[in-house]
Parts: C-alpha cells; sequence; structure tokens
C-alpha cells in the first residue's frame, strides 16, 4: 500500500519562487566521516572539506535533478547542472582539474533559500548516507568565445541519486 500526500499550492499566498543558484559547495564523498539526516533533509556531514565555488552571476548557472522511471518500480533522478567563470586563468583550470577524480558531494545553494544536496543518498533504514546511484561529477570546458564574447571556463554537472534531499547546512557555514 501506498501512502499519497497532497500539495495544496493555493495554500501558499505569496511563493518564493525565483529560480537559480547563488553559489556552490563541492566536496569529495571519501571524506565523509558521519552524517545526520533525517527524512530528505541532512543537517550535517562530518569530515568534509567544502569548496565554495561563486560563479558569474549572469542568470546562467544551475541545478536540475529531473525524475525517470526506467522500470514499474525505479524512481532515479539524474543530476545536470551548470556554472561559469569568466576569462581563462592557470588558477581556474587547475582548480577544476582537481574534481575530475573525485565522487562529489555537493550543496546547490537556491536563490529561494532553500539548499540542496546532492551526491548521496540515504540507506535503506534512512538513518545514515550512501554515496549516490551514479557518483556525481564535474566535467570542464574551456570556450574562447567569439569576438563579440567572453572567454571563459564553464562545467557541468552529472550524476544520479535515488533521493530529492535538502540540507539546513547554510552558505555561511561552508563558506566560513
Amino acid at each position: 500500500m501506498c501512502t499519497l500526500t497532497a500539495i495544496d499550492q493555493t495554500a501558499e499566498a505569496c511563493p518564493v519562487a525565483i529560480g537559480g543558484i547563488f553559489a556552490l559547495a563541492l566536496g569529495d564523498f571519501a571524506d565523509i566521516t558521519a552524517a545526520t539526516i533525517a527524512g530528505t533533509s541532512v543537517s550535517a556531514l562530518t569530515g568534509i572539506v567544502w569548496s565554495v565555488y561563486l560563479f558569474d552571476k549572469d542568470n546562467t548557472a544551475f541545478f536540475d535533478q529531473n525524475g525517470e522511471r526506467p522500470s514499474q518500480f525505479i524512481l532515479k533522478y539524474v543530476s545536470d547542472g551548470f556554472c561559469k567563470f569568466v576569462d581563462i586563468t592557470d588558477a581556474k583550470i587547475a582548480a577544476l582539474e582537481d574534481l575530475g577524480c573525485c565522487n562529489i558531494v555537493g550543496i546547490a545553494f537556491q536563490t529561494n533559500g532553500v539548499n540542496r544536496i546532492f551526491g548521496i543518498d540515504p540507506n535503506a533504514a534512512g538513518d545514515e548516507i550512501i554515496q549516490s546511484l551514479v557518483g556525481h561529477k564535474i566535467t570542464p570546458s574551456a570556450k574562447s568565445g567569439t569576438g563579440e564574447d567572453e572567454n571563459r571556463i564553464e562545467f557541468v554537472i552529472s550524476g544520479e541519486s535515488q533521493t530529492l534531499l535538502t540540507t539546513t547546512i547554510d552558505f555561511d557555514t561552508v563558506n566560513a
């Protein structure tokens, strides 16, 4: 038997629906030593070292988790994210190259105040975390642009999760 929970959008007098993300915090799953999770919210990750990515503020950054149902009983969420950083420099190239070997855990800080965490899933009991279905990876690109454009570094985030998760870990905590 399944339990259905209604969503009544009309109960929100003025929903905060502005989209987009304003920053990302990324870390390596292998560094996590403990986690605190309740339902679909993660309140703490111990051991992880966060790196904060502040990308161009031009309303192009996003982090989506698109639901897929490959069979009747399987539901997964495919992550698709994008960020760009104007001007190609050796320091930016080096920073992104280091991300290639990690199974990324990340927090997408949304402009509406809801922070979403990815790269982890709850275990079957729901009391610990495990690595997501398909580890989240960063794929960087360097773009010259045209004479009318700007040169830039871009990266995309891809991976697959079993669950959509939020987090109470806030931007000030990871950016300290």
